[in-house]
């Protein structure tokens, strides 16, 4: 039996092995190339080698090898059939199963067959609803964002069947930290020159509307230059009213400036016109103007004339309108002085002077003038008319139709002949109605004797209950009101209780309401009524030693005494100075509550 030193000693298993591997890697490194050649030989002679197994079944699915030819293919590998069709499942493309649930949204399959082919590989029923789920995009967070802000969707809300913002930012691939940064992004702001606008209008702040300019990369500057772009400033014939009105000055430029100068630059006109429409600032008087002068004597008429024609009047209106200018007397007062037969009646033209034409030059229409004529005929008063029908100087008849022609209704002019009739017949009587009035008040008429005295007098039988029955009314009011006052002077002078006070009242048949509202105000008369102690009493308490010298000048000082005065009344009352003497110095201010007074 060999050794360990065989394996190592001169011609040992160690170094034939060595020698062996040398050498077998020389003649495997010069014999290889032909072997190779020799082994294709033998290949192309005898083609027996056939493909792998899963190449076959990759074959057979693709349609390039019958399964027969591939099975029995696969046999001579070591293959069986079994096996083999085993291989074939496994070579076959299966749609993966985020595609199946895309498939089954899309419609192309139904969710029965998604599931039954991802079953296979490895998919339940569960985790092919969660790949359903998955596989669906929700609408774009800026599509989210305005639906929320119309209000399509909630904006809180998740799971699978959540259609709010909050879910569709959790369905997209923005991060939901940045949900609400997009939802406030959604919001639409004012421009800046409607912000602008807004300013000027006094519809928001300046610096609210700064700060939502600031949100939009407008700097603060900028939107005061859009602010005073946004105000029109008044138009140039305003302007220049406003300049000649002493209300904006002629010079000044800038932003703050509100000169007729800034306002034609703030305008649609151009500055070159500045001096034009500052001349057109100064009025001139019209061409009528100038006539109208010349008619009250202000201008001769060559003056008046040339006047005219400066103004911008035509020649040829300046007679019918120099005739037209002035005014006549009134209608009215020309029809006096016809009647005064100062002018005449009729007569027209421009140098006639008549009550026709003074109604063409009045503001009248000549259709007017002969009920103006007939107007200025002279109508009685109603007074008078009364008081003649009253002595008997018209009759009955005609004081009727001159009391209608003063714009009265037959009924009022009845009534005015009545009173006349009274008049008349009250001369001779001597006696009123609110004579029986009060002497029915003064029980000095019972109601009998009343109600036949005013029918005397023309007063019917239903006015004369009413004016009987005000004075019984009356006498009514003046008993309550003086035993009111009789009551209000026992309770505020402390003589009777405030039930008692009440009970009276309510005697009296005063609602319960208005009672405690009058004893409130009672109450507060009795609180004011305080009667104060007098200098001379106090100054006696303080000598007969009632009362303390301190309490003495306080007392004192609130009924008006200042310290140093109060001092010296107790001084002179003890018949020297007291201590204590106070500096002579101002009253202090009453205070809310004067101790002892109030």
């Amino acid at each position: 039996m060999a050794g360990f030193g065989d394996l190592f000693g001169r011609n040992g298993l160690l170094e034939q092995l060595v020698l062996w591997g040398v050498v077998n890697q020389v003649l495997s490194t010069s014999v290889g190339p032909g072997l190779a050649k020799l082994e294709q030989d033998v290949n192309a002679a005898h083609p027996v080698v056939v493909l792998p197994p899963a190449t076959l079944a990759d074959a057979a699915v693709r349609g390039m090898a019958s399964m027969q030819d591939a099975i029995a293919d696969a046999a001579r590998s070591g293959i069986d059939a079994a096996r083999f069709e085993q291989l074939v499942q496994l070579a076959t493309v299966r749609i993966a199963p985020a595609d199946l649930a895309q498939a089954v949204l899309r419609s192309y399959l139904t969710e029965a067959q998604g599931v039954a082919q991802a079953k296979p590989q490895g998919i339940t029923a569960e985790q092919f609803t969660v790949l359903m789920q998955l596989a669906g995009d929700g609408i774009g967070p800026q599509d989210a964002a305005r639906a929320l802000l119309r209000g399509l969707i909630n904006e809180g809300g998740t799971g699978p069947d959540a259609t709010s913002y909050e879910q569709a930012i959790a369905e997209s691939r923005l991060h939901n930290k940045w949900g609400p940064v997009l939802r406030h992004l959604a919001d639409q702001l004012l421009s800046g020159s409607d912000l602008a606008s807004a300013v000027v209008r006094n519809f928001l702040p300046l610096g609210e509307a700064e700060k939502t300019a600031a949100a939009q990369g407008i700097a603060a500057s900028d939107l005061h230059t859009l602010v005073h772009l946004a105000g029109d400033a008044p138009a140039p014939g305003q302007l220049a009213e406003a300049l000649r009105r002493g209300l904006v000055a002629e010079a000044g430029t800038g932003a703050d400036s509100t000169s007729f100068e800034q306002g034609i630059a703030e305008g649609r006109l151009a500055n070159k016109w500045n001096p034009v429409i500052k001349g057109l600032s100064k009025l001139w008087p019209s061409p009528v103007d100038a006539l109208d002068a010349q008619v009250k004597g202000q201008l001769s008429d060559a003056d008046a004339h040339a006047l005219y024609e400066q103004l911008g009047g035509d020649p040829q209106f300046e007679g019918w309108l120099y005739s037209s200018i002035g005014e006549g007397p009134t209608p009215l007062e020309a029809a006096t002085l016809a009647a005064r037969g100062i002018i005449a009646w009729t007569g027209t033209g421009p140098e006639a002077t008549s009550y026709e034409q003074a109604v063409r030059e009045s503001h009248y229409r000549n259709k007017w003038t002969e009920p103006y004529k007939r107007l200025a005929e002279h109508i009685p008063p109603p007074s008078t008319i009364a008081t003649m029908l009253a002595h008997r100087v018209i009759d009955e008849t005609t004081a009727h139709t001159l009391l209608i022609e003063n714009d009265m209704s037959a009924d009022q002019a009845a009534a005015y002949a009545a009173e006349a009739e009274y008049e008349a017949i009250s001369d001779y009587r001597g006696l009123t109605q609110s004579a029986v009035v009060d002497m029915y008040y003064a029980h000095l008429l019972s109601r009998e004797q009343a109600v036949g005295v005013l029918a005397d007098l023309h007063v019917t039988e239903q006015a004369a209950g009413l004016l009987l029955d005000y004075a019984d009314l009356r006498t009514v009011v003046d008993s309550v009101n003086r035993s009111v006052q009789r009551i209000a002077t026992l309770y505020t002078s402390r003589k009777i209780s405030t039930a008692t006070a009440s009970g009276a009242l309510l005697k009296l048949d005063i609602p319960a309401s208005t009672v405690d509202q009058i004893i409130q105000d009672w109450e507060i008369q009795a609180a004011a009524d305080v009667k104060t102690l007098t200098a001379a009493q106090i100054i006696d308490a303080w000598y007969y030693q009632v009362i303390g010298q301190d309490e003495a000048v306080n007392l004192l000082g609130a009924i008006g005494y200042t310290a140093y005065d109060a001092w010296i009344q107790l001084s002179v009352k003890a018949k020297g100075p007291l201590p204590g003497k106070p500096a002579n110095t101002a009253a202090a201010p009453a205070g809310a509550v004067i101790p002892g007074t109030t």
